[in-house]
């Protein structure tokens, strides 16, 4: 490689003059570090670049089964400690509360507590 050229992957740190491929042991995103190649025994440097992306998707509007708003945002749980379907975000809370607490005494009484 000539001089200037640099590496990109997504998966490792690359020697960029052996090409030489592995793990860093640790290292600080966003810092650059001075790296000497396991391989080659050249010194270069290397950055951790880290990215964030966002997802969204619309929320479902309808009827809350329990306290019975309607044009609410509902939703739905599915989980190991039970489930709900259309619950407005104020009634789903206090289900989920409840699931929990009832999911915890099962395990109380499982255990012998």
């Amino acid at each position: 490689m000539k001089n200037g050229d640099y590496t990109r992957s997504d998966d490792y740190v690359v020697c960029p003059y052996c090409s030489y491929r592995y793990l860093p042991d640790e290292m600080e995103p966003h810092e650059t570090e001075l790296i000497t190649c396991e391989d080659c025994e050249k010194e270069f440097y290397a950055l951790m670049d880290v990215s964030v992306y966002y997802e969204t998707w619309e929320a479902t509007y309808g009827t809350c089964k329990k306290c019975k708003k309607e044009s609410v945002v509902v939703e739905d749980l599915h989980s190991s400690i039970g489930s709900y379907k259309s619950l407005c975000l104020h009634c789903g809370r206090k289900e989920r509360k409840r699931l929990e607490r009832a999911y915890l005494e099962g395990l109380k009484t499982d255990e012998g507590l």
